[in-house]
C-alpha cells in the first residue's frame, strides 16, 4: 500500500493539433503546443493554481514524495513529463499516477468528468461553459491565431480550478479513492503498453491517405448530381434519411448492415421506379464512400508519431474490467483480407497491393476504397530487423463456460484436442465427428458462441432479426426458424448444467438484493457443483448501495443501487449503470443473459492480465491485446522459438483454475493480419 500524500491537479493546454483527432503524444509534439496553467490541491488546502512565469510548486518539484490524481491522469502525467524541462518540473513516474477515471471505471461509473459528478451528485460541477472557452483558449481559429478576450481566459482560469475541486468531491463521493493494488498494477500495465506504442508503417500510410482523398474528391460530385444538389456528401446522415423517405424509403439508421439490406432489397427487384433506383445509387455511393478504410487510414495518418501509434488500449472500458480500444481503435479494424496468388506468402502480396497505391495503378480498379480496406490491418508493422508475434487463445469463451459451469465432458473434449463446432455439429446434423463438413461446423459456430450466454432462437422473427436468427448473420449464416429453434433446444439439452447456471445466478442476485449485507453463494444441482461464485449487497463509504458479485477469480463486479421490480414473467432486477445504446447514465436492466456473460468474459480479462505480466518477465515487448489476442515486437533471429514460448506462457492455467486447458495458436510476420 502506497501511502504517500496525493495531489490533485489538472492541466490545461494548447496545441496547434485537435487532441481527440490525433492522440495526446501527436498533439503535445506540436511546435505551438504548451502548458497554459495547472490547478493543484492537497488535503483540505484550497486549490491553487499555477500558470508560466510563477514559481514551479514543491509538489511538482520534488516529485518522489508525493502520488499524483488526476482524471485521465496518463494525459496529465505526459504533460509535465514533455515540458519539465522547459519549466523545472520534476517528472511523474507511471506507478505514482491515480487515474480518478480509472477508479469510476472500475466501478462501472461513466468515465466523462462532468458525466460522473452528475452521477454521483457532486456540489461543485464542472462548468459547462468550459468547452466553449476551451475551443477558444486552447485551438486556434482557422488563420492560426489563439483569439480570445482577458475576461475569457480569467474564466478558464476558474474553470480550472473547478475541474480539480470537482474531482476532489468525486474522489470523495466514489467507493474508493484508489484502484485496489491488484487493479493498480493492471492500469500501469496498460499505460507502459500505451506507453510504448504500435510500429506503423507510416510511408505507405501517407501514400494510400492521398490516393483515399483524390479518389473521393472525384465521386463526391456524385452525390450532389443524383439529389439534384439536395445533398453534398455521404456524411450528411440526417439528410440522406430525410431525403430517401421522401423518396419512398424509409431507413431508421444508416449503419453499415441497414444499408448493405436496403440495397440487397432494392437490386433484387425486376424494376425500379426511378425514385428507387435514385435511392440505391445514391446508397451504393454511402457503401463506396462512407466506409471505415479511409476513415482509418486518416486517423493512422493523423495520429502517427516518428512511426509509432500510441494509446491504443483503454482499461476497464467495459464493464466485465476488459480492455477496450482507444485511439486507432484496434478492436474495429475491417475483417477484408487481402488476396494471395498462388505461390505468393501475404508480405509478399499486401506489398504488391501497396505498390498500386504507389504506381497509381490501383485508380484504374472499379473499387480502390475496398482495396484499401484490405491494407488497414497490414499497415502495422514491425521495425527492421524485428517482426510481429501475434497469439490468441483458441475458444477461451467456450472452454471458460464449460469449465465454470462444470460441463466436464465437454471440458475433457477440448483437452483432448476436439473442435466444439464439429462437436456440436455432430448433435445439429447427426453425423460422425469425422465426417463434418466445413459448412456444417459455419453453421453450428453461431448457437455455440450466443446460446451458452442464454440467446434464445429469434422465432417468432422480428425486422430485423433478433436472437440466434439474427447472431447468425453476423456469421454467414441464414437459419430458418425450425432450424434456429432445433440448435437452440438442442444446445440447451446438451449443455444442462450451463442452462442450470443460468437460473441459478439470477435467483442468488435476488436473493442477496433481498437480504442486504448477508453473501449469498452460487450453486447448481442441490449443491453438487459449486459455480465458485458469490454474490453480496452492501453499502460503500457513502451510504450508496451495491450488487457485488465476486468471481472465481477473486475479483469482483460492481452494480449500483440494485433493486427489485417485477417484469412480464416475474422478478426482475434492475440497477442504476452506463445505457450501452445511449451511452447516458440511467436505469439499466441485469438480465440473466448479462450475468452470465459478465462473468465468462470478466474471467477471460483476468487470464489475459494475469498472462501479461509473465510475458513482460519474459522480456517480450507486448504493442496490443486485441480481446482474447495478444501482439509484441520481437527479433528476427530466433522468433520461431520466441513464438512457442509465448504460447507456452499462454496456455499456463489461472491459479483460481488450475484444470483449465488453455490453446493458444500465433504467426509469426512482419505485418499485422487477421489469423
Amino acid at each position: 500500500m502506497d501511502d504517500r500524500p496525493i495531489v490533485k491537479f489538472d492541466t490545461e493546454t494548447r496545441s496547434g493539433y485537435s487532441l481527440p483527432d490525433v492522440g495526446k503524444h501527436r498533439y503535445l509534439s506540436h511546435p505551438k503546443a504548451d502548458v497554459l496553467m495547472f490547478s493543484y490541491k492537497i488535503g483540505a488546502a484550497p486549490t491553487q493554481l499555477w500558470e508560466p512565469g510563477m514559481p514551479v510548486p514543491m509538489y511538482f518539484q520534488n516529485t518522489r514524495s508525493f502520488r499524483f490524481a488526476a482524471f485521465n491522469a496518463a494525459f496529465d502525467q505526459l504533460v509535465i513529463n514533455v515540458f519539465s524541462k522547459k519549466y523545472g518540473f520534476g517528472k511523474l513516474r507511471t506507478d505514482q499516477m491515480v487515474d480518478v477515471m480509472a477508479i469510476a471505471a472500475r466501478y462501472g461509473l461513466p468515465q466523462s468528468l462532468g458525466k460522473l459528478g452528475k452521477a454521483l451528485d457532486v456540489k461543485l460541477m464542472k462548468i459547462a461553459r468550459g468547452t466553449v472557452l476551451k475551443n477558444k483558449i486552447c485551438s486556434p481559429n482557422k488563420k492560426g491565431v489563439f483569439e480570445y478576450t482577458k475576461e475569457e481566459f480569467q474564466e478558464f482560469r476558474e474553470y480550472c480550478i473547478r475541474d480539480t475541486d470537482s474531482m476532489d468531491e468525486i474522489i470523495r463521493k466514489l467507493p474508493a479513492s484508489t484502484l485496489s493494488d491488484n487493479e493498480q498494477k493492471i492500469w500501469e500495465e496498460t499505460a507502459y503498453i500505451n506507453a510504448r506504442g504500435v510500429p506503423i508503417d507510416a510511408w505507405s500510410v501517407s501514400q494510400i491517405q492521398k490516393i483515399i482523398e483524390h479518389y473521393t474528391k472525384k465521386q463526391e460530385p456524385y452525390v450532389g448530381w443524383v439529389t439534384k444538389q439536395q445533398i453534398q456528401t455521404v456524411g450528411q446522415t440526417d439528410k440522406i434519411k430525410i431525403w430517401c423517405a421522401e423518396k419512398g424509403v424509409e431507413l431508421p439508421n444508416l449503419q453499415v448492415q441497414t444499408v448493405a439490406k436496403v440495397v440487397d432489397d432494392l437490386e433484387g427487384e425486376e424494376v425500379l421506379s426511378t425514385d428507387y433506383s435514385a435511392v440505391l445509387e445514391l446508397l451504393k455511393l454511402r457503401q463506396l464512400l462512407g466506409g471505415a478504410a479511409h476513415k482509418k487510414f486518416k486517423r493512422l495518418f493523423d495520429m502517427t508519431v516518428d512511426n509509432i501509434i500510441y494509446d491504443n488500449l483503454r482499461y476497464h472500458g467495459a464493464g466485465t474490467g476488459r480492455t477496450t480500444g482507444g485511439g486507432f481503435q484496434l478492436l474495429n479494424l475491417p475483417r477484408a483480407k487481402v488476396t494471395l496468388k498462388e505461390g505468393q506468402s501475404y508480405n509478399e502480396a499486401v506489398i504488391a497491393l501497396i505498390a498500386q497505391f504507389f504506381n497509381l495503378k490501383i485508380l484504374k480498379h472499379s473499387d480502390p476504397l475496398g482495396e484499401s480496406k484490405k491494407l488497414v490491418r497490414p499497415m502495422i508493422k514491425a521495425p527492421k530487423k524485428q517482426t510481429l508475434l501475434v497469439a490468441d487463445w483458441g475458444s477461451i469463451e467456450y472452454i471458460l463456460l464449460m469449465y465454470y459451469a462444470g460441463e466436464w465432458e465437454k471440458v475433457e473434449k477440448f483437452r483432448n484436442g476436439n473442435d466444439p463446432y464439429i462437436d456440436f455439429a455432430t448433435e445439429l446434423f447427426h453425423v460422425a465427428y469425422a465426417d463434418v463438413t466445413d459448412q456444417m461446423r459455419q453453421e453450428a459456430k453461431p448457437p455455440v458462441l450466443g446460446s451458452g450466454y442464454m440467446l434464445g432462437s429469434g422465432v417468432p422473427r422480428r425486422d430485423p432479426p433478433g436472437g440466434l436468427i439474427g447472431y447468425a448473420l453476423g456469421y454467414g449464416v441464414v437459419m430458418t426458424d425450425n432450424q434456429a429453434e432445433f440448435a437452440t433446444n438442442t444446445y440447451r439439452n446438451e449443455h444442462p448444467r450451463v442452462k442450470a447456471s443460468w437460473y441459478a445466478l439470477k435467483n442468488a442476485a435476488i436473493r442477496a438484493i433481498k437480504y442486504p449485507g448477508i453473501p449469498v453463494s452460487v450453486s447448481i444441482e442441490d449443491g453438487a457443483h459449486s459455480l465458485n461464485t458469490s454474490f453480496l449487497c452492501a453499502k460503500d463509504r457513502t451510504g450508496r448501495s451495491w450488487l457485488i458479485l465476486t468471481l472465481p477469480s477473486g475479483r469482483q463486479l460492481y452494480y449500483c443501487e440494485p433493486w427489485i421490480a417485477m417484469g412480464k414473467y416475474g422478478e426482475v432486477i434492475k440497477h442504476k449503470g452506463v445505457n450501452p445504446d445511449t451511452k447516458q447514465w440511467g436505469v439499466v436492466y441485469l438480465k440473466p443473459q448479462r450475468i452470465i456473460e459478465n462473468i465468462i468474459q470478466g474471467l477471460g480479462r483476468d487470464i489475459l492480465q494475469e498472462c501479461t505480466p509473465r510475458l513482460r518477465q519474459a522480456k517480450f515487448n507486448i504493442v496490443l491485446t486485441v480481446y482474447d489476442e495478444v501482439g509484441c515486437v520481437s527479433p528476427v533471429e530466433g522468433s520461431q522459438q520466441r513464438l512457442r514460448e509465448m504460447e507456452k506462457i499462454m496456455c499456463i492455467p489461472p491459479s483460481w483454475m488450475p484444470q483449465l486447458p488453455l490453446r493458444a495458436d500465433g504467426y509469426i510476420s512482419k505485418r499485422y493480419k487477421k489469423a
